[in-house]
């Protein structure tokens, strides 16, 4: 594995909670009802603010916090320099006036998101490393982990090893289905799990699907 990272290098904002199907869409409304008909940029307190997000998005603190993470790290949202949020040019053109797919039902939107974190790397170096570096067919989040550790101390970055095993765990669990079949909420699977990159065929134990997909 290679010790190079890209420039900006970021670990946590997930909250633990892999990106799930529609909160990008969620996020993106939020947003535009905050701002009114002008479409101004709004501060994320009058939406991701506890108070607000639990109510409007029906979920705890946490997930209000990840739903705004991960709608920053598709650029499904925007944020300017002085901390305001807008709608991004992923989400106009997916979910704004005549948007390209405004439910998240095309196999093309997983693949641009899945792009956007793994390709971009704006607020997903792990994604980055996940499917740039790491050339073993099989391999387990420990590794992973441990290599990321070496990298960003490497560029001068102090980061947990805990953090990082997390963070890893996470995007693992990105592109996998949900363990707990007993709940049948297509909405609570994760958005990237029908790309079909990753498999688990042994507990901890991950491997690349390689090669053309179908979608």
């Amino acid at each position: 594995m290679s010790a190079a990272l890209p420039s900006h290098i970021q670990f946590s904002g997930h909250e633990t909670f892999p990106l799930r199907q529609l909160w990008l869409r969620k996020a993106y409304i939020a947003v535009i009802r905050a701002a009114g008909k002008r479409k101004d940029p709004v501060s994320p307190k009058n939406v991701f603010s506890p108070e607000i997000g639990i109510r409007q998005f029906g979920v705890g603190k946490n997930m209000v916090a990840a739903i705004r993470h991960w709608a920053l790290a598709c650029d499904v949202l925007d944020q300017t320099e002085d901390g305001m949020l807008k709608p991004g040019d992923v989400g106009n053109a997916l979910l704004g006036y005549h948007g390209l797919d405004p439910y998240f039902e095309k196999p093309a939107t997983a693949w641009l998101m899945h792009w956007q974190l793994a390709g971009r790397a704006k607020r997903s170096t792990t994604w980055w490393w996940v499917f740039n570096r790491v050339n073993a067919q099989v391999f387990d989040a420990d590794s992973v982990a441990e290599a990321l550790h070496t990298a960003a101390e490497q560029h001068r970055e102090k980061v947990s090893r805990v953090t990082l095993k997390r963070d890893v765990e996470v995007c693992l669990r990105c592109y996998l289905p949900r363990r707990d079949s007993r709940q049948a909420d297509d909405a609570a699977e994760p958005l990237l799990a029908d790309l079909g990159l990753l498999s688990e065929p042994h507990s901890g134990n991950f491997q690349f699907r390689r090669g053309a997909q179908a979608s």
